[in-house]
């Protein structure tokens, strides 16, 4: 509400204004508040209309989410299956993903799927790089009988791989 304090005030000096003098005219007011004329006009029509400067009840954008039905389906849908995709259930039911996603954290429900990291200690870390090293004559002599196109974007792979592999060899050295 504090949005609209310096409207607020603005009504009310133009309402006031307009009952202390009700025979200036609205062009006149306008001219005394240094406002625009069509300012002084709205305020003039909505007090007279309200007999109060105040806002509507409810005016404005509403807080929340207004297709309650929907929400209710979509609470239920993932109740039955709560691995879907906030995609898939937004698909369908017609709505995007951002709904469902509001929907659900509004509902309490998990929004993130966690993550597994592997499970590696040094050991399990050097035993893997050895292995790569091993692999990686294997790749080199399969991706080099391959002909075309194909075969320099997958030896361009080959080479980023390779030069991954010796960056981190030499962090651990």
């Amino acid at each position: 509400m504090a949005k609209f304090v310096k409207q607020i005030e603005t009504c009310t000096q133009i309402v006031n204004k307009y009952l202390e003098n009700p025979e200036l005219s609205q062009v006149q007011i306008a001219k005394l508040l240094k406002l625009p004329r069509s300012t002084v006009g709205k305020a003039i029509r909505t007090y007279k209309e309200r007999l109060s400067t105040e806002r509507k009840p409810g005016s404005g954008r509403k807080t929340g989410f207004q297709d309650t039905n929907l929400a209710v389906r979509i609470k239920q849908s993932y109740r039955r299956n709560p691995n879907l995709s906030e995609r898939t259930v937004g698909n369908k039911f017609g709505t995007s993903k951002a709904t469902v996603h509001r929907v659900k954290v509004k509902a309490g429900l998990k929004t993130y799927k966690i993550q597994e990291v592997p499970d590696r200690d040094q050991e399990k870390e050097r035993r893997a790089r050895g292995w790569l090293s091993k692999k990686m004559p294997l790749l080199r002599r399969e991706f080099s009988t391959m002909t075309g196109e194909g075969k320099q974007r997958e030896i361009k792979t080959v080479i980023d791989v390779e030069f991954k592999y010796n960056n981190s060899k030499q962090d651990i050295a």
